[in-house]
């Protein structure tokens, strides 16, 4: 039952951020503040139903659920509970499912930091914020939902484990810093696509972001090192120069 809460978590997301994304667009049209109360009230359970879906996953993830698929395919009975939690970035849908989670905190962070500030630009922010998760929703609950449950033919009585290579603490904590930098450049974006939507020519909102923009910088930059170092240590000095050119192109965008 809990994976179906999960799944359905998503669906009711998904739906909840094209409706916020209306009310929103109505507000902007019409200039009526309820429209925007209510649209932003839709953004924050967009962000709430995310978070609990995240949560299912992980308790399924650690309580070893192999009627889940992804759960059979990256975790066994013998996977150590820190690489049971880990194993919500091993897979792609996880992995996108992890990305929509930081992003929620991230909106969450964003609407409250702001909730009596920039009442121009904050409908084109939200509006931003929810198309960017409208669109992994989309992909979490059409191509690759990772509540999907294992094929009903088989009885599933220990799941594949996770890679070796990614039981290690370094590769535990590269993805997650590496996504806080990824996924927190959505937010200075959005407010500068408001700010050239709105015509805003003053400069508060950029000291607003600048904070986001090094908090970013700074979880990229970190995100890089570690994932080098868990190279080094487990492909050796080969393995780290493999992937350079990946290491190069972050440090274009870090």
């Amino acid at each position: 039952m809990t994976p179906v809460l999960g799944s359905v978590s998503l669906s009711l997301a998904a739906g909840f951020g094209i409706l916020s994304i209306i009310l929103l667009s109505l507000y902007i049209r019409s200039d009526d503040y309820r429209l925007f109360l209510a649209g932003r009230r839709m953004a924050i359970i967009v962000s709430v139903l995310v978070i609990i879906a995240t949560l299912v996953l992980v308790k399924e993830l650690i309580t070893s659920n192999f009627d889940v698929d992804y759960v059979a395919h990256y975790t066994s009975i013998e996977t150590p509970t820190v690489y049971k939690f880990t194993a919500l970035w091993a897979g792609q849908s996880g992995s996108l499912l992890f990305w929509i989670f930081i992003l929620s905190i991230y909106s969450l962070i964003t609407i409250f930091q702001n909730r009596n500030r920039y009442h121009r630009m904050m409908p084109w922010v939200l509006c931003v914020i929810l198309t960017v998760q409208l669109f992994f929703l989309i992909l979490t609950n059409f191509i690759t939902n990772p509540f999907e449950p294992t094929n009903a033919d088989f009885i599933v009585a220990n799941g594949l484990g996770l890679n070796p290579l990614l039981q290690n603490l370094t590769k535990a904590i590269h993805p997650p810093v590496l996504y806080l930098g990824f996924v927190g450049f959505t937010i200075p974006f959005a407010f500068t696509v408001a700010a050239l939507l709105t015509n805003e020519k003053g400069s508060l909102w950029v000291r607003s972001i600048r904070r986001w923009s090094l908090v970013t910088w700074l979880a990229l930059s970190s995100g890089i090192m570690l994932g080098g170092w868990w190279a080094y240590q487990e492909l050796g000095w080969g393995g780290y120069w493999a992937g350079i050119r990946l290491k190069m192109h972050l440090s274009c965008l870090g």
